[in-house]
């Protein structure tokens, strides 16, 4: 979840990889000028709202044009100029590139929660960021009943 208020909710998925896209594609598909950039980023289904516009949840270390600040450790952009600092090794110390998005209207996400249709973890880097993706559902499932 990377924002949530009265007036709905915003939030990633990060446990669907789409696959491997280069850089200089992603710039392209930005409009932003792809020169000079190398190498690929792997991509996740973020979600079916506006499939073809990417976000990148990242460490707040890296605090150029945050689209969204979550907390104090996360935040998340959608600018080209953070896909040409990955590109270049410059960019934020961890980040995951997501396709999409997933919203919520006011009050739908609240419904959804009552039913119990989602499960609330607490997140961390060893879950957003960890090398285990098949197993992100399950650990994140496991940690919340463990924290009990």
């Amino acid at each position: 979840m990377v924002k949530h208020d009265d007036g709905g909710a915003f939030g990633l998925v990060l446990n669907r990889m789409l696959g491997p896209l280069s850089f200089a594609d992603l710039l392209t598909a930005m409009q932003a000028d792809p020169d000079g950039v190398e190498g690929s980023v792997m991509a996740h289904v973020g979600g079916p709202v506006e499939p073809r516009r990417g976000f990148i949840l990242h460490s707040a270390d890296y605090t150029k044009s945050p689209l969204f600040t979550v907390n104090e450790r996360y935040a998340v952009s959608s600018d080209p100029d953070i896909i040409r600092a990955i590109a270049s090794g410059r960019g934020p110390a961890r980040s995951i590139l997501a396709i999409g998005y997933a919203g919520w209207s006011a009050g739908q996400l609240e419904r959804e929660l009552a039913r119990k249709d989602w499960v609330v973890a607490p997140a961390s880097d060893a879950l957003l960021f960890g090398p285990n993706q098949k197993s992100k559902w399950k650990r994140a499932y496991d940690d919340r009943y463990l924290n009990i």
